[in-house]
């Protein structure tokens, strides 16, 4: 098999230099890193053991082993809504207090190369709070998530993003079966909230953590 690895890596590189370029315009931060294990050891130096930390759920943070090492850590202000034995009230109230935390880690579904964040959410409660509340936003992301305009996003949402969470959820919709949005009505869709962050009005409240590998969704 040919490994067009050191290629790729180089194109992540080349990429990531743009789009920090274009986020720095936007008051947004772009910390680079070459693997997973770096980026963990940032994001830790930066997370102080008090400050209440709210997540939203990301394949990219689980592959960086983040909120693992928070939990074994004792970092006694993480606001955990995985907790299986939670009801759906005490997962709801768990996110409305995320909003209200010093720090909130995400991934996100896709970034423009000129600086626009796309994501596509149920609830939209990951989306808010990028948005609005907490203090500070911590966005992981591996090179993939990085596309050429909005037109590029929406596509990368509906041929990957959708159909891939909706598998991982195990749910009966279209996309499962097709593997492309459909656009449905589904009771089970997970499409219900699209937005577009196109820079801060507070610089460096939103810090990206760009990854140079193939992570998550």
């Amino acid at each position: 098999m040919i490994n067009y690895l050191d290629e790729m890596k180089k194109l992540g590189k080349i990429k990531s230099d743009e789009l920090k370029k274009n986020l720095e315009k936007k008051n947004i931060k772009l910390l680079f890193f070459e693997n997973l294990q770096s980026a963990l050891e940032s994001a830790i130096s930066k997370i102080d053991k008090n400050a209440v930390i709210g997540f939203g759920g990301s394949k990219t943070i689980e592959a960086l082993g983040l909120i693992d090492y928070l939990k074994k850590n004792n970092y006694k202000n993480l606001l955990d809504r995985s907790d299986k034995s939670l009801t759906p009230e005490q997962k709801r109230e768990i996110e409305r207090k995320m909003f209200l935390s010093d720090i909130y880690l995400t991934g996100t579904n896709a970034i423009t190369i000129d600086g626009q964040f796309v994501n596509t959410d149920k609830w939209g409660n990951r989306v808010a709070a990028m948005i609005f509340g907490p203090k500070k936003i911590f966005i992981f992301a591996g090179i993939n998530k990085i596309v050429k305009d909005l037109n590029e996003a929406f596509e990368r949402i509906k041929k990957l993003s959708a159909p891939l969470n909706s598998i991982r959820f195990n749910l009966s919709t279209p996309c499962t079966v097709t593997g492309y949005c459909m656009n449905c009505s589904s009771e089970q869709k997970i499409c219900y909230v699209t937005t577009i962050i196109n820079g801060s009005p507070e610089k460096d409240r939103i810090t990206l953590f760009l990854i140079n590998e193939y992570l998550g969704f």
